[in-house]
């Protein structure tokens, strides 16, 4: 079982006042960091506000220019070709690059 000589969640309680700094103004007029707030906000903009709004948008987006548009088609086969891959040479295991020289150091220059 493990004691602890102090705890270790303490709950400190932050005070609704708050002292004078420079953002004191934001507070206004309550002065407290948990002001009480109204439940329900009047909609003060009319319907002609809202739809002269939404003509701007759409003018906007009308005008932005999006990418073409292409369609997918499948690549051809005469564009892959098939003999490179049988033209290849097999590579061994003895032919393959090392990781490392002679000296026994790695590309990335550390010792190994």
């Amino acid at each position: 079982m493990l004691k602890f000589l102090e705890p270790i969640n303490q709950c400190v309680y932050v005070p609704s006042e708050i002292g004078i700094p420079e953002y004191l103004p934001f507070f206004e007029p309550e002065f407290t960091l948990r002001p009480d707030l109204p439940k329900r906000a009047d909609n003060h903009n009319s319907k002609e506000f809202l739809a002269a709004i939404r003509q701007e948008v759409m003018e906007n987006i009308r005008q932005v220019k999006g990418a073409p548009s292409v369609q997918m088609m499948p690549i051809p086969e005469d564009m892959l070709d098939n003999d490179l891959a049988l033209r290849q040479p097999e590579i061994g295991d003895d032919e393959r690059p090392k990781d490392h020289d002679e000296t026994n150091v790695t590309y990335s220059g550390m010792e190994s």
